[in-house]
């Protein structure tokens, strides 16, 4: 499918169910989209997505997977510059499981979880993205494309997952295995894929107990100097509609400044949130960001 296409496609229906419109009951929107203005030494502006539509027949047996991720980002006074990268999928799905065949996405963020850095996509970009799968990072970053191989099994409240992705017609090859566990207010997840000349590792530990939530996200790469790097996080629910969040993200072995983030998200309802921050790092000028989004 053409990458324009699929792009319209998924944007158009993922919008409709963010203003309320629903979907049929064998389809399944997931993601968000979202403007982001920051202020520092020098302004810019990043409009980023990661969009996800599902189908499956009524019985399940037999559909398909579309995926979106998106960025335009234009810093200072230089020109603006957009990536996308398109995945899609024929899927078979039974009681305890799904194989996708074609172009599936990675297992990294449906084991380990999404979770925007410090609440800022600017940040997730050019930091979190680091700390996530070597695939997502040569198709957005590096036009390198994809095809592969992932199953997914859930067997209670333990979900486990297995992935092949190929570049270049089998020259580089990403082998991966993720597993994720729920144990009551707790959550674990683990990820590991091995490609030629190194490997990334990813393992998470997160708590929801009434109003507040937390956790760590721990990750080693051959892709960074450094020798592990770390989130940890906290949100708050102050009301309903809105939360505050913390973050700290530090790289061991490597001597590098650590990250401070101190964010709030507000909910409007169907989807509408208003999130600002603030990023401190002895390493760069402190920044100030605001945004406005939908989750779908």
């Amino acid at each position: 499918m053409n990458a324009s296409i699929a792009s319209a496609l998924l944007l158009s229906i993922c919008a409709g169910s963010a203003w309320g419109q629903s979907l049929p009951g064998n389809m399944t929107a997931d993601g968000f989209v979202e403007f982001e203005h920051l202020e520092a030494n020098s302004s810019g502006t990043i409009v980023y997505g990661e969009i996800d539509l599902g189908v499956t027949g009524p019985d399940l047996g037999l559909g398909f997977d579309l995926g979106l991720d998106a960025v335009n980002l234009k810093l200072g006074s230089g020109s603006s510059e957009y990536r996308q990268a398109v995945y899609a999928a024929l899927t078979y799905s039974y009681e305890h499981g799904k194989i996708s065949v074609g172009r599936p996405r990675t297992l990294e963020s449906d084991y380990i979880g999404r979770r925007v850095f410090g609440g800022s996509v600017l940040l997730d970009v050019q930091v979190g993205r680091q700390q996530r799968s070597i695939v997502d990072f040569f198709y957005l970053f590096l036009d390198e494309t994809p095809v592969g191989l992932r199953y997914d099994g859930t067997y209670g409240d333990t979900r486990f997952g297995l992935a092949y992705h190929s570049f270049d017609d089998g020259a580089f090859d990403v082998y991966s295995i993720a597993l994720h566990q729920d144990i009551g207010q707790y959550e674990l997840g683990f990820f590991y894929e091995d490609f030629r000349g190194g490997h990334t590792a990813s393992a998470s530990a997160s708590f929801t107990h009434g109003q507040w939530s937390g956790g760590v996200i721990l990750s080693d790469t051959d892709l960074s100097a450094a020798d592990l790097v770390g989130r940890f996080f906290v949100d708050y629910g102050l009301t309903d509609a809105l939360t505050l969040s913390g973050e700290i993200g530090t790289e061991f072995g490597n001597g590098a400044d650590d990250i401070y983030t101190l964010s709030m998200d507000y909910d409007f309802g169907s989807g509408a949130y208003l999130n600002a921050g603030v990023v401190a790092s002895d390493g760069f000028d402190t920044v100030y960001d605001a945004s406005l989004g939908f989750r779908f």
